[in-house]
Parts: structure tokens; C-alpha cells; sequence
């Protein structure tokens, strides 16, 4: 992935919106999905730059405006693969309702996190994933490297995994 470089990751001599871009394996440019908040005066990289989740690129999968190649989906969530994977097994389960981050989930919540954990633990069992074992991860914010504005579970599997990942 060396060869693959974000637009994030380039210096400009003017200042440009905050985003982020997610890149497929033969080096397409997918979506961005970090807008303009600099009139907020948020510093780039921080959870007060993420958008609005209903406009990022989750948001234009589950209307359609984007495809994807799906593994599960129910009323409250969708399973699909991801378009850069990390294992022979990568799969992205995003809730329905539009949630920005698991840090600003409230217990109106409750629904939609348990059936993105039921749409999970399905999609994994469809690929085969159940009888030796997977991995989800759920990053949040900066540090934990979320790359896009809107509540996400990866289910990583297919091979041996590491710990610490």
C-alpha cells in the first residue's frame, strides 16, 4: 500500500478542506467523506471535523448511489466488503440508522448497535468465518484511525491474526 497515497497525506501551500479518501486496490479513488468544517474552527483530524454521517460515503451505499458487493443485510444494518482488505476476509457491517461514531451513540441507540452486532456475527457465519475464528474492530476517532464519519464494525478473518494487531 506504500504506492497508494491519500490527498491527506500531501502538503498544500494553500489551505484545502479536511478530508479523507479511501483508495481501492488498483489505486481508484472510492469516496471522500471528511467535509469543510473550518468554520467551526475544529482543527483537521479531530472528531469535530467529521461530517454529518448521512452524507458520507456509508450513507450513499445504503441508498444505492454507491454499490457494493453485499454479504448480509437486514432492516437494521448492511454487511458488505470492504474495498482495501487487510485479511482474505473483510467485511464492513454499517447500521441503518446513520451513527457518526460509537462515542456519540445514545440509548435511543440501543436497536441499531444490537442489530449491527447480530448483522456481524451473520455475515461472518455466511462467509465461513464462524468455525475457525474472526476479529470486529470498531475505531474510534483519530487514534483509532476512523477514516470515515460514520459508525462502522469490520469483521476481519480468513487467516491467523495477531495480537496486538
Amino acid at each position: 500500500r506504500a504506492h497508494l497515497r491519500p490527498m491527506w497525506s500531501l502538503r498544500f501551500s494553500r489551505p484545502l478542506a479536511p478530508m479523507h479518501h479511501i483508495w481501492s486496490r488498483r489505486g481508484l479513488l472510492v469516496a471522500r467523506s471528511f467535509a469543510n468544517n473550518a468554520s467551526s474552527g475544529a482543527k483537521e483530524g479531530t472528531l469535530d471535523t467529521l461530517p454529518d454521517p448521512s452524507t458520507t460515503i456509508f450513507a450513499k451505499i445504503l441508498k444505492g448511489e454507491i454499490p457494493c458487493k453485499k454479504v448480509y443485510e437486514d432492516d437494521h444494518a448492511l454487511a458488505f466488503h470492504d474495498v482495501s482488505p487487510v485479511a482474505p476476509a473483510h467485511v464492513l457491517v454499517i447500521p441503518k440508522k446513520p451513527i457518526g461514531t460509537i462515542g456519540t451513540v445514545t440509548a435511543e441507540d440501543k436497536v441499531s448497535l444490537g442489530g449491527l452486532m447480530y448483522a456481524a456475527s451473520q455475515a461472518a457465519q455466511s462467509l465461513g468465518l464462524h468455525k475457525d475464528g474472526y476479529r470486529l474492530v470498531i475505531n474510534h476517532g483519530k487514534h483509532g484511525q476512523q477514516s470515515v464519519g460514520y459508525l462502522h464494525v469490520h469483521i476481519i478473518g480468513g487467516k491467523q491474526l495477531k495480537w496486538p494487531p
